[in-house]
C-alpha cells in the first residue's frame, strides 16, 4: 500500500473477493451479500486447501489479484467462506484500519492470524508480524500484486509460508475483525478458531506491555 493512494479508492465500494470451496451459497449470502460499502465477487474452487496442498488456493488468489488489476483497484480484500465477520464489521472501520496500515507501508493486512513467529504492536489497532500461518481475511495492496502473480510453489508448500517469505510488510488488525466457522475436530489438532483465540490473548498481552512501558 502506498501513502499516495488515490482518494477515489477510499470513496468507492471496497472489492471483496470470497474464495468458495464448499459452495455454501446460503452462508455466503448471509455473511457477505448484505455488506454495505462492498462489491462482492465469488471465486469457486473445487478442492479444499488440504486436498491441493494450497496450490489451487494460490491460483484462486492470483485470479483475485487479476480482478484487482483489471479494475484498477489500489487494494482488494480476499476471504474464504469459513470466515465469520464480527458483528460490528463494516467498510468505514476497515478503511480506517487500511489507512493505518498504509502509513506503515503495508503490502498485506490480515483480519486475523492463526499463528506467528514475532509480533510488534504498532498502535492504532495494528500489529506487525513476520512469519505466520493461517488467516481467512486479508487485504492485498496493489504494491504486492506483481509479487502474488509471480509467486510459485509446489504441492508440499504452505501458501502462508510462501506469502510470509515474499514480503516483510505484513500486518494484522487487532482486535481481530473475523473468526472461523467451527470445523470438524481432528484429533491432536487445534481448530482454527482455537488457534486465533490463543493468538488474541498473546496480542492483548503484548499491547498492554507496550503501552505500559512505551515511555
Amino acid at each position: 500500500m502506498n501513502e499516495s493512494t488515490e482518494h477515489n479508492q477510499w470513496e468507492r465500494d471496497i472489492r471483496l473477493i470470497v474464495v468458495s470451496v464448499k459452495g455454501d451459497e446460503a452462508f455466503i449470502n448471509t455473511q457477505f451479500r448484505h455488506l454495505k460499502g462492498f462489491e462482492t465477487t465469488i471465486i469457486k474452487e473445487s478442492r479444499s486447501l488440504e486436498q491441493t496442498g494450497h496450490v489451487n488456493f494460490l491460483t484462486a488468489l492470483k485470479l483475485a489479484v487479476t480482478i484487482g488489476v483489471e479494475n484498477q483497484e489500489d487494494f482488494v480484500c480476499v476471504c474464504t467462506e469459513d470466515c465469520l465477520l464480527e458483528k460490528d464489521f463494516g467498510s468505514p472501520q476497515l478503511i480506517e484500519h487500511i489507512r493505518s496500515a498504509v502509513s506503515l507501508g503495508a503490502k498485506l493486512l490480515m483480519g486475523n492470524v492463526g499463528s506467528y513467529d514475532e509480533a510488534v504492536y504498532c498502535g492504532s489497532s495494528i500489529f506487525w508480524i513476520n512469519a505466520f500461518e493461517n488467516t481467512n481475511f486479508f487485504v492485498i495492496s496493489k504494491t504486492f500484486y506483481n509479487t502474488i502473480l509471480s509467486l510459485e510453489m509446489n504441492s508440499h508448500t504452505s501458501i502462508w509460508n510462501a506469502i510470509s517469505f515474499a514480503t516483510s510488510n505484513k500486518f494484522v488488525i487487532f482486535p481481530f475483525i473475523s473468526k472461523y466457522r467451527d470445523s470438524k475436530r481432528v484429533p491432536g489438532v487445534s481448530r482454527p478458531s482455537e488457534q486465533i483465540a490463543g493468538v488474541s490473548e498473546r496480542f492483548e498481552l503484548i499491547r498492554k506491555v507496550t503501552l505500559k512501558y512505551k515511555n
